[in-house]
């Protein structure tokens, strides 16, 4: 039916055009060509204007998302940085285990660590101030730095200690390898004994080796350990026992003859003097001549 319509519409339009002059049907068919280009222009802009509302759309969508985001960023930083600058993050006390009283000066000025100082920055610099520990505290075997709210822990792992060497009346550490303490201390552990008159590095290290070899209730036992040389015995020391005894003893071979000195002094009837440099003999101070 529309089909029909459509063709007598044009059979209708061609019977009208063949009744026009020449000059009006150009100026006819002149009018519908601009008519129909006016139409075919409007279409294109309103395919643009709706590219462009969506381009539009996009674009304050993308720029709402970099807002929020950049706004999220600046909020972690602030947050961070009030926490860093508070008294949240400061180190407010040090606490050392595992290291005797008179060592824990000489730590924790080694650790360089003070009270106000950042937690954060002494955990980035943890190695850093092991390393100087172990190296300003060389009876410092090993050490390690632990955080717990606002108080920093060191533990310390010490090597064995031999004794204490005595120069100018102080007293320094010497573990059971022959490291020297470089802090020296007033006072000294009983239990361990002092070297006097060594001279050679050498020597004082032999003796810290020897005397480490032993048990420690043997180390126990001796008071003091002195260097004295004699020309038939270069390596002679005496030991001042804590029961009143001497030993007299080669300082090569103290590992070796100390661990008999219980049972011999056991047998001897008063107090008196071990010579143990070759073989083993006692006598008491009454028979020393």
């Amino acid at each position: 039916m529309f089909k029909n319509s459509k063709i007598n519409s044009k059979k209708k339009r061609d019977i009208d055009l063949n009744e026009l002059t020449p000059w009006e049907r150009q100026q006819l068919l002149r009018k519908e060509k601009i008519k129909q280009n006016t139409t075919s222009k409007k279409k294109p802009k309103k395919r643009m204007t709706s590219n462009l509302v969506r381009f539009n759309s996009t674009k304050r969508k993308r720029l709402a998302k970099n807002t929020t985001i950049l706004l999220g960023i600046f909020t972690i930083l602030l947050i961070l940085s009030g926490y860093l600058i508070s008294p949240l993050s400061r180190v407010k006390n040090v606490k050392l285990t595992g290291v005797d009283e008179p060592s824990k000066e000489a730590i924790l000025q080694a650790s360089g660590i003070h009270d106000g100082e950042s937690r954060y920055a002494v955990l980035l610099q943890e190695k850093k101030i092991i390393r100087k520990i172990k190296s300003e505290v060389n009876t410092v075997k090993s050490a390690n730095i632990s955080m717990e709210h606002n108080e920093i822990k060191i533990s310390i792992t010490q090597y064995r200690i031999s004794g204490y060497l005595k120069e100018k009346g102080k007293y320094y550490k010497i573990s059971y390898r022959g490291d020297i303490d470089k802090n020296p201390q007033d006072n000294v552990n009983n239990n361990l004994p002092v070297f006097v008159g060594f001279k050679k590095r050498s020597d004082i290290v032999k003796c810290a080796q020897e005397l480490g070899k032993l048990q420690p209730k043997i180390n126990r036992l001796i008071s003091e350990v002195h260097y004295v040389p004699t020309k038939l015995n270069s390596k002679r020391v005496r030991l001042i026992m804590n029961d009143g005894n001497e030993v007299l003893g080669n300082l090569n071979k103290l590992s070796v003859a100390m661990p008999y000195y219980p049972s011999m002094s056991k047998s001897m009837k008063e107090k008196g003097i071990i010579d143990i440099q070759v073989g083993a003999y006692s006598y008491p101070y009454s028979d020393k001549k």
